[in-house]
């Protein structure tokens, strides 16, 4: 099992694989396994964090994007690969 490398609270920022243009900055608002996310352990093969966050400038009730930490250890947004930036 992965110890959780992002916390609640963490900024961040992401860029796509094949682009080497940055998101704005963002914060993560929940971080949760497979298990909390309600899913079956076959489920743990494919993803092992799902990590919540919102853009730093968005409003309080602006719906979070989901970041997927997966079991290959590649990180994902919408099923395109991106890099993680913490800051």
């Amino acid at each position: 099992m992965f110890e959780r490398p992002i916390v609640i609270g963490q900024r961040l920022r992401w860029r796509y694989a094949d682009s080497n243009e940055l998101s704005e900055d963002a914060v993560v608002v929940n971080v949760r396994t497979d298990r909390e996310e309600g899913l079956s352990p076959e489920a743990m093969d494919y993803v092992a964090l799902w990590i919540e966050a919102k853009y730093v400038q968005d409003s309080p009730k602006a719906k979070p994007f989901t970041i997927l930490l997966c079991t290959d250890m590649l990180t994902y947004i919408e099923g395109k690969q991106i890099s993680i930036e913490l800051l």
